[in-house]
């Protein structure tokens, strides 16, 4: 027990002693793998949520009749967001349920119909889109760091167990050759 906490103690020691990344070896990762740091494609959705479909029904008359999407979001929707006029501010398909991306089908400007999914009726509203973006090298330079940091812990290990085994003389315990035991041998006979 003791051995494997000392063994654990060396191992991190010698990963943490023999590892270092430059601000080079960080700029180089970042322009070989801009890709993998595109941002999300984001929508300022509004949605009105309801429990009943007759409600939502009434929502979408309101709506057609040109009354504020804030007002009827208000008056009818059951979600936190209605004190906000049903306002979610920018978000991404990829962080909401599944319904949230019909959200991501519309122009901007343009009214969902009633969608009915396992949360109630939906009506959404997108208001604008903001592009993926490549997310910049600051943003990103801690991340980076924490990668390369860890695959350089790992490569500092493995070398240095490497270099233990190569240099280690390793006798075999075992007999060349042994008998198995029969009935009738062994101990006690």
């Amino acid at each position: 027990m003791i051995e494997n906490v000392l063994v654990q103690k060396l191992l991190t020691e010698v990963a943490d002693t023999n590892v270092r990344v430059s601000d080079e070896e960080l700029k180089a990762y970042y322009n070989k793998n801009k890709e993998g740091f595109a941002g999300k494609r984001t929508a300022n959705v509004f949605m009105i949520l309801t429990a009943e479909k007759e409600k939502a029904e009434a929502a979408a008359a309101e709506l057609k009749k040109g009354v504020p999407f804030a007002e009827v979001a208000e008056k009818y929707s059951i979600s936190d967001e209605k004190r906000n006029g049903g306002n979610l501010g920018f978000i991404s398909a990829d962080d909401y349920p599944e319904v949230f991306s019909e959200a991501f089908k519309l122009k901007a400007g343009e009214t969902s119909g009633i969608i009915q999914s396992e949360y109630g009726f939906h009506i959404f509203r997108t208001m604008a889109y903001r592009s993926a973006e490549n997310r910049k090298f600051d943003q990103v330079k801690s991340d980076i760091y924490a990668k390369l940091y860890s695959q350089k812990q790992e490569e500092s290990v493995r070398n240095f167990i490497d270099e233990i085994y190569s240099k280690a003389e390793i006798i075999n315990v075992a007999p060349a050759s042994f008998e198995p035991l029969t009935a009738g041998s062994g101990a006690g006979n």
